[in-house]
């Protein structure tokens, strides 16, 4: 147990890091994903997918900025910042975080997508009477 804590809670883990490619590609996917989610926000006049996602393309670019400066911070050793604990519990707060914009694609989004479109049906000023 003393040794994981160790390995956990070391202040300067060392430059010895095997997954910089990955981590790298990692950060530009997130940021592509960030312009492509920007893109799509921009060109579909849809007010449930703005209202559930988005501030998406803003947290991909921070989780990129957070990721990026954590690896970079890992190469360099900065002491602290290169703890493997801080990128553990980062990744564990990005995967929670896209746990929950898959929930909330499968729950909220498609109940509201679908109520929007069925309150556009329906004209707001008119003569006649709706029952």
């Amino acid at each position: 147990m003393n040794n994981l804590l160790k390995y956990l809670f070391s202040f300067l883990p060392g430059a010895h890091f095997k997954f910089y490619n990955e981590a790298l590609i990692f950060i530009g996917v997130l940021i592509i994903g960030a312009i492509i989610s920007k893109i799509i926000l921009k060109r579909y006049k849809n007010a449930a997918l703005k209202k559930h996602f988005g501030n998406m393309p803003r947290h991909l670019v921070l989780f990129a900025g957070l990721f990026g400066f954590l690896i970079f911070s890992r190469y360099e050793q900065i002491m602290l910042f290169s703890m493997r604990f801080i990128l553990y519990v980062s990744l564990i707060g990005f995967l929670i975080w896209t746990g929950k914009q898959i929930y909330v694609f499968f729950a909220r989004y498609r109940k509201d997508n679908r109520r929007l479109k069925e309150m556009a049906k329906i004209p707001r000023y008119s003569t006649k009477k709706y029952k």
